[in-house]
């Protein structure tokens, strides 16, 4: 066994045909749990199943007319069912709650590697979708088409992810969101300081339906880190429109998740540019200068605050040691 103890657990209902996968794939882990599911107007033999596998089961139902069929759910039981197993989780003496749907699979030792990044939340990567180009991450609100190998940060995850107690501590909690009440618990969470990962290259089966399993893609590829570059871009706009209004403190945020954002992508880049084109590390380049001139001109303004400053320094800097990396491989630069 491991060197912690992990609470495992998610909300379920009528997921008996995948529970007996579901149940010995956790087994196979090799680390001390302690479970807890919250099985929620099921109709099948659900609930028997995890009891029958010794694990702690608390019955929460709504009634009603909520149909089971997948997607058709209420998002906002969703969120009350999770804030449960937070509750539950905090009665424990465990560091990690491990939250993971009851229609995922996980590799064999994929827990401990999640544990071992030792960050506040990570995940592992999913296909969301049979035919949308869709994951269990968001990059700066949208999701990225081409996704990169390795651990990566991430602004969103949901899912099958490690949660520190540390954020659920501070009170970081779900709710509802049109789109799911993962993104609400995300975006408390980095709104209080915290950072989310996702580790790519750890894939679980997605059961889709009892028919399909789906498996998530990823690329080593220039591509991708270049669509995440752009994507880091795109923050520029809110960051000048926090400033015109004065949000200072919202502003000081997205400068500190654009600074690890550009030192990740820094770091992916570096093996990479000794077989990129030239025409690639000169879009690099062309990015990455009209930014440091964006923040050049930021920093002569003392009307923003000396944290703020501090920050749009060192995410400067950043930028700097991304365009010095590059220009060392650019063997014609113009």
């Amino acid at each position: 066994m491991g060197k912690y103890k992990i609470f495992v657990g998610a909300p379920v209902r009528n997921r008996a045909w995948v529970l007996y996968r579901y149940i010995n794939a956790l087994k196979r882990q090799n680390i001390e749990m302690e479970t807890c599911f919250i099985v929620n107007d099921s109709v099948d033999d659900t609930e028997s199943i995890m009891r029958n596998n010794g694990f702690k089961v608390i019955v929460k139902n709504f009634g009603g007319d909520t149909p089971h069929a997948r997607g058709k759910y209420s998002k906002n039981n969703l969120a009350i069912l999770r804030n449960i197993l937070l509750k539950e989780f905090l009665k424990s003496d465990c560091k990690f709650l491990f939250s993971v749907d009851t229609d995922i699979i996980i590799p064999d030792e994929s827990l401990m590697k999640l544990i071992n990044h030792n960050k506040d939340i990570v995940s592992m990567l999913i296909k969301n979708h049979p035919t949308l180009k869709a994951h269990n991450i968001f990059v700066n609100g949208t999701h990225l088409t081409d996704v990169p190998d390795g651990l990566i940060p991430v602004g969103m995850t949901g899912a099958v992810y490690l949660i520190n107690r540390r954020v659920i501590e501070k009170g970081v909690k779900y709710s509802y969101h049109e789109l799911g009440e993962d993104i609400p618990f995300c975006q408390m969470a980095k709104e209080k300081g915290f950072e989310i990962f996702c580790d790519t290259r750890l894939k679980p089966i997605h059961v889709y339906n009892e028919n399909l399993e789906l498996v998530a893609k990823t690329s080593s590829s220039i591509n991708s880190l270049l669509e995440l570059l752009g994507l880091c871009q795109k923050l520029i706009p809110y960051l000048e429109n926090e400033l015109q209004n004065k949000n200072y403190a919202d502003a000081i945020k997205i400068l500190k998740n654009f600074s690890g954002s550009i030192n990740t992508i820094t770091q992916w880049l570096i093996p990479y540019f000794n077989v990129i084109p030239n025409t690639k590390i000169k879009t690099i380049i062309k990015y990455v200068n009209q930014v440091i001139e964006i923040f050049i001109n930021m920093l002569q303004n003392n009307e923003h605050g000396k944290n703020f400053l501090l920050e749009a320094k060192d995410l400067k800097q950043c930028y700097l040691n991304l365009h010095y990396e590059a220009k060392k491989y650019l063997v014609q630069y113009i």
